[in-house]
């Protein structure tokens, strides 16, 4: 039954937003999955990809959001992309529960990356530098990218403008707000190389 329940959603999906949606035969879209597509936007989901209970998929604003091959996303993951903005998940990415991807600006992950559970990427911030009030004074945005074959422990949160080489590690609970090199063992508040 539970099958072909999914089987059911995902043909209502491909209906509902069909060229803007682009999901492989294989993969199986759970019913509490929650997808938000704008008609100048896209989502393409690859073979072999496995999704959990209550994820939300959100491409809005001319913006494109594919998630790779052999991808797996665990429960209660969001991942928006927005502002004209692409964000690519890398072939054998495991992301972690409860995850948030927030793609005002774009957001690249590397093949082979694990991402642990709580895992916050944030590519826009509210601008402080105006004489307005913060919450009227709009948003500066950057780019994320997380190298190939990285590790990004539990509750790590990333900021706008984070390039992450080829086999990072991230610490548990570490705040990143620079760039760091490959093969870099990071972790603190801010982060800072430990090894």
């Amino acid at each position: 039954m539970r099958s072909l329940l999914s089987w059911l959603y995902k043909a209502y999906l491909m209906t509902t937003f069909r060229d803007r949606l682009s999901i492989a035969s294989d993969v199986i879209i759970p019913w509490s999955a929650t997808f938000i597509i704008d008609n100048d936007s896209s989502i393409c989901i690859r073979r072999g990809v496995a999704i959990r209970e209550s994820i939300e998929l959100r491409a809005t604003r001319n913006s494109h959001l594919e998630i790779r091959e052999e991808v797996r996303l665990d429960r209660y993951i969001r991942i928006i992309a927005t502002n004209s903005t692409k964000v690519l998940i890398g072939r054998r990415t495991r992301i972690g529960l409860g995850s948030v991807f927030n793609g005002g600006g774009n957001i690249t992950i590397g093949e082979n990356t694990l991402i642990s559970g709580y895992v916050y990427l944030q590519t826009s911030m509210h601008n402080h530098t105006t004489p307005l009030d913060i919450m009227d004074g709009g948003y500066v945005y950057g780019d994320i990218t997380i190298g190939k074959g990285s590790w990004l422990g539990v509750h790590v949160v990333i900021f706008p403008d984070v390039t992450l080489g080829q086999k990072t590690v991230v610490g548990s609970n570490a705040v990143v707000t620079r760039s760091f090199e490959a093969k870099s063992v990071v972790g603190g508040i801010p982060a800072k190389v430990l090894n």
